[in-house]
């Protein structure tokens, strides 16, 4: 075979494959389909099945036995007994409803299953038509018992009737759910419940409206006591009145949220109520994200903020702007009342010191502008009384939490009113030496001899030893001067004596004192201690240390180093 019918060859061999691939592809999916259409094959009920949906039947026979000799009961009763005979008579409803509901979702489960139902169908349809009556009935008889308290009634009693107002309203709610899932479950069965499903959906969207009228006057009975507690504060049956209105208000946002669960079934537009409900609650839910319950919340805020802006606008732009010139007058009477005050101390022959001076100029001003801001926040309509309490109570968390901070403060007091030392005072506090940079309430900074910044908290100053160096305006300069044993001690003291009296900066009185002070073990000493200005300490440290080595070379003064004498004694070996 040559080359070009192998390639030909080759070529009808890729076509024959890919034609067969293509078509097992097809038959796949029919025989997938095939399968899938094949009929199934009933299976009749088992007798174990048949047993459970008569224990069902059994429930509700005895549950409407029940309900008819309570309800044969209720006419004859009145009082408390009526109350009782009323709510064990709906929990009898709901009760056979919710079995009646539970046996048809079993019918249905079973024939999904495969099981024939022919023979408890009937049964499960002749339920749910009982159920709609029932259900029907079970609402008109518990709405008629949803009295709403009288709004002369106390606080107490007034919580008490609405508890059970609601606990009613619950169970007609329940009630209502159970007839939804009654006709959902009939039409699942082929039967039309024709008028009977679209009045029950116009009872639904009745209810609806009412509910939503009703959380509208309970928010306006809330705004109302809230008014009323505010020209009355601290009325303990306002209060409590205002707490059962806002607990109704809470009560019938629940109940407005199961109807619109409610008209969601029925396949009706909640926009609307879900608008209204978000707005009273504020909780974030899916329905949020509707569209047209966003558009309609934007829509109504705008329209609001429009009208605010319209009505309210003039007078507050009037208002801002007199805010904002209260608030620029009391800055610059501020800043005035900073400057004449410190004029006036600079002009007063009062000792301050500079901190307790800059405190009194910042206070003044300060106090002068807290008293425009407050001015200002009047005018805008802000109560002064909550303001000022809240900030005593934000000011005593705040202490509670500054609790340090409020220590050094005190301190800082401490220091201000007793003044161990001042802003240029040399000072060595807190076990650091330097010179006063600046004090404040908190802590002071000094800088240290080698230029070293250091902030010191005025509790560890208060707390220590305060050195003022520089308080005194004289100081006295000591110094140790030592001589050999050898040395002319009259000498020694003329010439120091004289170095002290050439020396300009050493005072006159008090008279500079130079005295023999201890014969030490190497030296003869002599302590020399001339006064001078403060300024003029180190000058003369320096200038009479520099003259005494110097005069003591000239006149042949040793200053002896420290020196011991050794003896060596040899040891003579013993004779042999």
């Amino acid at each position: 075979m040559n080359s070009k019918a192998r390639r030909m060859l080759k070529i009808d061999l890729d076509t024959l494959r890919r034609a067969f691939l293509i078509l097992s592809l097809l038959l796949v999916p029919a025989a997938s389909a095939q399968e899938q259409d094949a009929p199934v094959e009933p299976v009749p009920l088992t007798d174990e099945i048949r047993l459970e949906f008569e224990v069902i039947e059994n429930a509700i026979e005895q549950h409407n036995e029940d309900i008819a000799d309570i309800a044969s009961r209720v006419p004859d009763a009145d009082g408390l007994i009526l109350e009782i005979l009323s709510a064990r008579l709906e929990g009898l409803w709901i009760a056979s409803l919710e079995q009646s509901v539970e046996y048809s979702e079993a019918v249905v489960a079973r024939q999904e299953e495969g099981f024939v139902v022919d023979e408890i169908e009937p049964t499960a349809v002749e339920l749910l038509q009982t159920n709609i009556a029932l259900g029907e009935m079970a609402w008109t008889q518990s709405s008629e018992r949803t009295v709403l308290p009288e709004p002369t009634l106390g606080a107490a009693e007034q919580a008490a009737a609405y508890r059970a107002f609601f606990d009613v309203e619950r169970n007609v709610d329940l009630i209502i759910a159970l007839v939804a899932d009654s006709y959902t479950l009939l039409r699942g069965f082929s039967v039309d419940a024709g008028d009977a499903e679209a009045n029950f959906h116009d009872r639904i969207r009745e209810r609806a409206v009412n509910v939503s009228v009703y959380l509208e006057l309970s928010l306006n009975d809330a705004a109302g006591l809230s008014a009323g507690l505010d020209a009355l504060p601290g009325d303990v049956e306002l209060t409590a009145l205002l707490t059962v209105a806002n607990s109704r208000i809470v009560q019938t946002a629940n109940a407005l949220e199961r109807v619109i669960g409610e008209l969601d079934e029925i396949g009706d537009d909640t926009a609307a109520y879900s608008q209204q409900l978000l707005t009273t609650t504020g909780e974030i839910s899916t329905e949020l994200f509707d569209v047209d319950v966003i558009g309609g919340l934007l829509s109504r805020w705008g329209q609001s903020l429009l009208d605010v802006i319209i009505v309210e606008g003039p007078s507050f732009l009037v208002q801002v702007l007199l805010f904002v010139a209260i608030v620029f007058a009391s800055l610059r009477l501020a800043a005035l009342t900073r400057r004449l005050t410190e004029h006036g101390l600079k002009k007063s022959n009062a000792d301050l010191s500079r901190l307790l001076r800059r405190m009194l100029i910042s206070s003044a001003g300060n106090v002068v502008l807290a008293v425009g801001i407050l001015i200002a926040l009047s005018q805008v309509g802000i109560s002064l009384g909550p303001l000022l309490a809240g900030l005593g109570i934000a000011g005593f968390v705040i202490g509670f939490a500054l609790q340090d901070s409020l220590s050094n403060f005190a301190s800082g007091l401490m220091i201000l009113f007793y003044r161990p030392f001042d802003v240029g005072d040399l000072v060595e506090i807190g076990g650091s030496a330097g010179e006063v940079k600046q004090m404040s309430l908190v802590n002071t900074t000094i800088h240290t001899l080698d230029n070293q910044r250091i902030i010191l908290p005025n509790t560890m100053i208060w707390s220590g030893v305060i050195k003022n160096v520089t308080a005194q305006k004289v100081r006295r300069v000591d110094m140790l001067f030592g001589i050999s044993y050898s040395d002319d001690i009259p000498k020694t003291e003329r010439i120091l004596q004289e170095l002290l009296e050439e020396n300009d900066l050493v005072l006159d009185e008090p008279a500079p004192a130079v005295h023999l002070h201890e014969l030490g073990d190497s030296s003869v000493n002599f302590v020399v201690r001339p006064w001078a200005k403060t300024d003029d300490y180190w000058d003369v440290y320096w200038a009479v240390t520099r003259a005494v080595k110097i005069r003591f070379d000239e006149e042949g003064i040793s200053i002896p180093f420290p020196q011991r004498d050794i003896h060596v004694k040899a040891q003579i070996p013993a004779e042999t």
